[in-house]
């Protein structure tokens, strides 16, 4: 599933070239998945220089949201 993972995230990362520092990763998140992004970060949002201890729970998120489309 990392490999999904850092597929999807390679292709958002390009879409957000245009941003830098905390505004790339939260671009970048929100592209990975939507809804994710809202449950985990829309109530304490990422500040600048922040270290994301949130970034294994998002990313599992998106495995659990990924595997039930897929069934």
């Amino acid at each position: 599933m990392e490999v999904i993972y850092r597929e999807v995230e390679g292709v958002c990362e390009r879409g957000c070239l245009d941003k830098n520092g905390v505004a790339k990763t939260i671009c970048v998140r929100q592209c990975v998945s939507p809804s994710c992004f809202r449950d985990l970060y829309q109530h304490d949002m990422l500040e600048e220089g922040e270290v994301d201890v949130r970034l294994n729970s998002f990313k599992g998120c998106f495995v659990q949201r990924y595997n039930k489309f897929r069934t």
